[in-house]
């Protein structure tokens, strides 16, 4: 947003369309330059459609996990905010553990922060996971935790609602649009005191609420973050798209 390419920001102006991923995209991108409050959103979606069979809880403790590139400010999608609640959650909720899933440049940052957290033996900072090897985690993960502020949308959360896992997010970027807060997780306020680690105990702590949730979450997948969702969604402002090419007749600007 704040951030943009000018050169890209100018392709935007030019086009006939443009549509936003999310509502809270949309806004973020009027509040930094103007004339996209009016912009239409199409949500994304995952690759496929595929509904496994129903989940069972993980054996053991419960595993919250957090997936995602580690770049630049490691506080972008909630590291450090975790982290720093983390030994409250464990005191709560015996055998809870924190899994840190993702590689990038502010990795290592996390890893000597985590190190010193007094809950550092139930933090497992993994790193960078081969795609061929999530679907191990997927397997051992009872909630996904990602309380960004910057998520435009946020690709990792319908990934495990697809599975049946519920999801905390937070309540100041696009995670509180996908995640339907009390009914596939909850969506922390980091600015309440104490709101994040509360949230995270209550999901940890209680096996049946995560499990409905859980089954909410494929639900919500289901209808709105599935590919089929996704094709309605897109070939409808497509073919909006189209019939306003073919109504400029020849030479008509294409975007």
């Amino acid at each position: 947003w704040e951030g943009s390419r000018r050169d890209r920001l100018r392709a935007a102006r030019r086009a006939d369309r443009l549509w936003a991923i999310s509502d809270y995209t949309r806004t973020r991108a009027h509040e930094a330059f103007g004339g996209f409050g009016d912009v239409p959103v199409c949500w994304l979606a995952t690759e496929d459609g595929r509904v496994g069979s129903e989940r069972e809880l993980p054996p053991g403790p419960p595993v919250a996990t957090i997936v995602g590139r580690v770049v630049g400010e490691e506080r972008y999608k909630g590291h450090r905010e975790l982290i720093d609640v983390w030994p409250g959650v464990a005191a709560n909720v015996p055998g809870a553990r924190l899994s840190i899933v993702g590689g990038g440049p502010a990795l290592p940052a996390v890893r000597s922060y985590a190190a010193a957290s007094p809950a550092a033996a139930s933090i497992d900072v993994r790193g960078y996971v081969p795609e061929e090897e999530m679907p191990a985690v997927w397997e051992e993960t009872s909630l996904l935790a990602m309380p960004s502020r910057g998520e435009g949308f946020g690709l990792v959360y319908i990934e495990a609602m697809q599975r049946g896992i519920p999801v905390l997010a937070s309540v100041h970027d696009a995670g509180a649009e996908v995640n339907a807060h009390g009914v596939t997780g909850l969506n922390a306020d980091l600015d309440r005191p104490g709101d994040l680690e509360t949230s995270l105990v209550a999901l940890l702590g209680d096996p049946a609420l995560r499990a409905r949730m859980g089954r909410a979450a494929r639900e919500r997948w289901r209808r709105h973050f599935s590919f089929d969702s996704f094709r309605e969604r897109f070939l409808s402002v497509l073919n909006e798209f189209l019939s306003l090419g073919s109504a400029t007749g020849p030479g008509g600007r294409a975007c």
